[in-house]
C-alpha cells in the first residue's frame, strides 16, 4: 500500500498495530491485577479486650492494640478471639473505655485477621439518621 506521497508503507501499520496490541495487553493484566477492594461492613459487638498496649506511629499518633480480644457479634452472636486495634479519632472516643477483661459496647469491623474499632455503637434512631 502506498501513502499520498507514493511511499510503501504496509511494515508501519504493521508495527503500530503490534504495539498498539501489546500496550492493551499489558493494560489488561495491570488492570487484573490492581487490588480488588471488598466491603467490609461496620457491625455492633460486645468486646473484652485482651492485653491493651498503647502505642504511638512514626508520626507520633497514638493508636492501641489489645491482642487475645473476645469479640462477639451482638447481631449473630458468634465470638472470637483476635487483636482488637484502635486508631485515629477512635483512640479519643473509646480509648477510655478499654480496660483490659471487661466488657464494652463498640461499632467494629473485621480487617484482615483483626478487628478495627470504629467507635461508639450509636442508638437504632441517630444510626438512621447518620
Amino acid at each position: 500500500m502506498k501513502d499520498p506521497m507514493g511511499l510503501e508503507t504496509v511494515g508501519v501499520l504493521g508495527i503500530e498495530d503490534e504495539n498498539q496490541t501489546e500496550r492493551h495487553r499489558m493494560t489488561e493484566a495491570a488492570q487484573s491485577n490492581a487490588t480488588k477492594s471488598t466491603f467490609k461492613p461496620i457491625y455492633p459487638a460486645t468486646v473484652v479486650p485482651g492485653a491493651i498496649e498503647n502505642k504511638v506511629t512514626v508520626k507520633g499518633k497514638p493508636y492501641i492494640v489489645a491482642k487475645d480480644s473476645k469479640i462477639t457479634s451482638t447481631k449473630s452472636g458468634k465470638t472470637s478471639t483476635r487483636t482488637l486495634m484502635v486508631f485515629g479519632k477512635s483512640v479519643d472516643m473509646v480509648g477510655d473505655r478499654l480496660v483490659a477483661g471487661q466488657a464494652v459496647e463498640l461499632a467494629v469491623q473485621n480487617d484482615n485477621g483483626a478487628v478495627k474499632v470504629i467507635g461508639e455503637v450509636l442508638p437504632p434512631k441517630e444510626a438512621a439518621q447518620g
